[in-house]
């Protein structure tokens, strides 16, 4: 339901939920991390709010600079100098880097319009099924 009133709105009003969208998520982006590691048990809060905070940088300089995006606009923030400067001096804000952990085997390769297709469907579902209760109570 809410998918079909999403889409009567023009792109100006698209924009303008999407910006409150993402400006709510940076904002309780501390918070939000303290809850992901916390649920999860898999990493520190604060690696999480700095991978995010300066991930978002960078996808605004690419999305900025476009056709005439280069590696050198955004070196200081990928490079890990300043990540490692934050990890010592727990400014959160200061930098990416990478480190990972083997989750599992992928066993299948869906195409991007298969896994769009299963995220629809699994909503639509459960949106069946929401309004079935409603409607039954």
């Amino acid at each position: 339901m809410s998918g079909a009133m999403f889409h009567q709105f023009d792109q100006e009003q698209t924009d303008h939920i999407v910006e409150k969208v993402f400006e709510a998520g940076f904002n309780a982006r501390v918070p939000l991390a303290k809850l992901a590691a916390e649920e999860s048990g898999l990493g520190l809060w604060q690696h999480k709010v700095i991978k995010n905070a300066v991930a978002t940088q960078v996808n605004d300089i690419e999305r900025e600079k476009g056709q005439e995006m280069k590696f050198d606009y955004i070196v200081d923030l990928v490079a890990g100098v300043k990540g490692k400067a934050a990890l010592t001096s727990g400014e959160i804000d200061g930098g990416i880097w990478t480190s990972g952990m083997v989750q599992g085997l992928i066993d299948s390769y869906p195409s991007c319009a298969e896994i769009i297709d299963d995220i629809i469907s699994e909503c639509v579902g459960t949106i069946n099924q929401r309004l079935a209760g409603f409607i039954n109570d």
